[in-house]
């Protein structure tokens, strides 16, 4: 899906001459997850998760489990377990307060993410 850049990263771009390659990167993204990202996905004992709270700060944490603990429900739906661990809440909370959360899965044995 297209990217929504900030007004911030809009200047920076145009500052850097990189707007045209940041508009064309942000039409490659795909809009659905391909089959091969599924697999990629499906296949993955980790990821992070990034999320902020209302008021913009970010938080990022680890998420582990036994391969296939993720699972693509659609092509545009992930599902995966959030275990309180720590008590604080604190992924679960700023996804409940803003909706915006960002996953990041990375296969360490090609360069893919």
């Amino acid at each position: 899906m297209p990217i929504n850049y900030s007004v911030a990263a809009r200047a920076l771009q145009d500052q850097h001459e990189t707007r045209v390659l940041a508009d064309r990167l942000s039409e490659l993204a795909p809009p659905t997850i391909s089959a091969e990202a599924q697999a990629m996905i499906e296949a993955a004992d980790m990821f992070f998760l990034a999320t902020a709270d209302a008021e913009g700060r970010p938080q990022v944490s680890y998420k582990g489990g036994a391969p296939g603990f993720v699972k693509v429900l659609d092509e545009t739906t992930l599902a995966f377990p959030l275990y309180d661990g720590n008590g604080q809440f604190l992924s679960q909370g700023n996804m409940v307060a803003t909706g915006h959360i960002g996953l990041l899965f990375i296969d360490f044995e090609r360069p893919y993410r």
